[in-house]
């Protein structure tokens, strides 16, 4: 088979998106062709393939990256379609209407199997294959590091980047950040030598972000994904609109204003790609308490952190313990 993967080139790309890309045709046992979204207009030669896959960087929420015309020209293919998405809490109505139009075969989806029925009925996607999918996985080049510092060449003691979200993301959003400040202020008697941070300017990407992780004996983090599914994408307008004119507006007032009852009645929850980078890297996470999608166990392969920093002193115990913190990170 011949399979087309169309994709959409960022200026600033995480390594973990190209990682992804590059995998399908790393490990297909059929002829991929990679094309960027902005080359593949009417004219093109869509007969030649006997699938086409639309990668999750060609968002169906983004009219200039995926253009009206160009989902027109995919609907009209005899080819099978597939498509990657993530981000799949926001505007689900337009999500599953193009889903639809297009004519999608499968659907590649973060979303687990037991929330399907609520997310994309069968009822209206009767033809729809779902697949479940993380939103990050484990690149070939993990199993071949050798170049991995010990614990006493890791200068800084505990490291994190993350962004601060809108509130309409709930109380998973809310997390990312929020860590942040309960971390460096629980942990403040320890003195720990920390780098964290939840600012846009601060973020990192490439070979910075994997330096930061070798740099550290440990990297805080939270399950990935939202709290929130706003079907219709009002909810994400007014709520920024009000942050906007009311940024010292606290999240319980936000949620009980624009989404009462509705923060954690579909379950996003996923570990995060920063996980498989950390522990391949050799750096302890320190995790808010979760589920990782069943894949990490606490006190196997991270150390648990309480919403509360609570248990800080526990912590603490075992970032000072370097055999403790090999046993862990090993």
């Amino acid at each position: 088979m011949k399979i087309l993967v169309i994709h959409h080139q960022y200026d600033s790309i995480a390594s973990t998106v190209d990682e992804h890309l590059s995998s399908l045709g790393k490990h297909s046992q059929y002829e991929i062709d990679y094309k960027n979204v902005e080359s593949v207009a009417s004219g093109f030669a869509y007969q030649d393939y006997d699938w086409i896959v639309i990668h999750y960087t060609v968002s169906l929420l983004n009219y200039s990256i995926f253009p009206p015309v160009l989902r027109i020209v995919l609907s009209r293919q005899r080819a099978n379609k597939a498509i990657f998405i993530q981000d799949e809490y926001r505007e689900v109505d337009l999500i599953r209407e193009n889903l639809k139009e297009i004519g999608f075969d499968i659907l590649f989806t973060c979303v687990a199997p037991s929330e399907w029925e609520k997310v994309y009925p069968k009822s209206e996607l009767p033809d729809l294959k779902l697949v479940n999918v993380m939103t990050g996985y484990v690149p070939d080049e993990f199993a071949s590091i050798s170049d991995i510092p010990s614990y006493e060449q890791r200068k800084v003691d505990v490291s994190y980047r993350a962004r601060k979200l809108s509130a309409w993301y709930g109380y998973l959003g809310q997390q990312k950040w929020q860590i942040v400040d309960q971390f460096t202020k629980q942990v403040q008697p320890y003195h720990f030598d920390l780098n964290l941070s939840a600012h846009e300017k601060d973020r990192l990407y490439g070979d910075d972000w994997i330096n930061l992780l070798k740099s550290s004996k440990a990297v805080l983090g939270t399950e990935s994904g939202a709290s929130v599914f706003d079907f219709t994408g009002e909810i994400q307008k007014q709520v920024e609109a009000f942050e906007q004119e009311n940024p010292s507006a606290t999240f319980e007032l936000i949620e009980k204003m624009f989404f009462p009852g509705l923060d954690g009645l579909i379950n996003l929850k996923q570990i995060s790609p920063r996980c498989f980078e950390a522990a391949a890297h050799g750096a302890l996470m320190i995790l808010y308490e979760g589920e990782y999608s069943g894949i990490l166990k606490p006190w196997v392969h991270y150390v648990p952190l309480k919403h509360d920093c609570s248990n800080i002193e526990e912590v603490a115990q075992v970032l000072r313990d370097k055999n403790k913190w090999q046993e862990i990170t090993r």
